[in-house]
């Protein structure tokens, strides 16, 4: 149990769910994320739990709920890395489901938006372009 005085308790909520996350226990993960979103909603650690919420139904092949899981992250924290991550990883969702396009689109945009790591997304794009030539 946390001790409701402690000045660390969205972290240590924070610990319990990436705890569950690590052992691939994503439906625990999510609740125990929920819980820090809902008790502590303007924690340093909001953003990656949403994050994570989402990254937790990748893990699990559910693209579709991953994706409205990171969007909504781009949403209500659009000022930090994490936004960027879920837009990441929403493209990989896009690319698994076989939406080409829409992958290609959203690499494009991190691309333009100088996303850090440059050098993924060009390796992203260059094979996506060659996914959606040879289908022609």
């Amino acid at each position: 149990e946390l001790n409701s005085e402690g000045l660390e308790k969205d972290y240590f909520q924070y610990r319990i769910s990436k705890s569950h996350y690590l052992m691939n226990q994503f439906d625990e993960a999510r609740e125990e994320y929920q819980h820090l979103l809902t008790d502590f909603p303007k924690s340093s650690f909001a953003s990656r739990a949403q994050f994570e919420i989402g990254s937790s139904y990748f893990m699990q092949e559910k693209y579709g709920t991953a994706i409205e899981a990171l969007k909504m992250v781009m949403r209500t924290y659009p000022a930090t890395e994490m936004a960027w991550e879920a837009d990441f990883l929403i493209a990989q969702a896009y690319e698994h489901q076989d939406q080409l396009k829409d992958a290609l689109e959203t690499y494009e945009r991190l691309k333009a938006g100088r996303y850090p790591a440059s050098n993924v997304l060009e390796v992203r794009i260059r094979e996506l372009k060659r996914r959606m030539n040879k289908r022609k």
